[in-house]
């Protein structure tokens, strides 16, 4: 009864839109989750790791399975930058006909964008035309998989390959990060 009590004046006293804000951070919180800012959920501090590495290094491949916009793929395309690292090959996987479209806009503006190739394809264990639920234009949750619970998604058809048949055809022997 006291938390349902102390929700509602806390409902009144915010307002609709903060009480969520609030809920929202202390779900995060409690999981020991943050929001998705790269520069302080410690994703930068892995792709400045992951550039300390390649520096150096005369043959780097790198993987973003699931590229969504390409926002990873620009910042790690930065600190690659940033350390030095010239030489290195990058593919982003999306299968997200609009969020490929976004990646090939962004990845123009950066100067070394065109070291980049997207790759409109999924990845799982085998490969072939799967059903991909896209839950937004350009949203970051969708899946191979569909949500039973809320029937999110919108179907589309799309082509599925395997790391294995992929590393293979591009004669790749070993990938710095994925």
């Amino acid at each position: 009864m006291i938390k349902y009590l102390l929700s509602r004046v806390c409902h009144k006293l915010l307002g609709r839109r903060n009480y969520y804000r609030l809920a929202r951070y202390l779900w995060l919180d409690a999981r020991r989750d943050r929001e998705k800012v790269m520069s302080r959920n410690g994703e930068q501090d892995v792709q400045n790791a992951i550039a300390g590495l390649a520096k150096g290094r005369s043959s780097v491949v790198l993987f973003d399975i699931g590229a969504n916009i390409g926002e990873y793929t620009e910042t790690l395309l930065r600190a690659l930058n940033n350390s030095g690292v010239e030489s290195f090959r990058h593919f982003c996987f999306e299968p997200n006909p609009a969020c490929v479209e976004a990646i090939q806009t962004r990845l123009e503006q950066l100067p070394n964008g065109s070291s980049v190739e997207v790759i409109p394809k999924t990845v799982s264990d085998q490969s072939g035309t799967v059903a991909f639920y896209v839950t937004g234009e350009t949203a970051g949750s969708s899946s191979l998989r569909i949500d039973e619970k809320k029937q999110q998604g919108t179907r589309i058809e799309a082509e599925c390959l395997t790391l294995d048949s992929f590393c293979m055809e591009h004669e790749i022997n070993e990938i710095l990060f994925a």
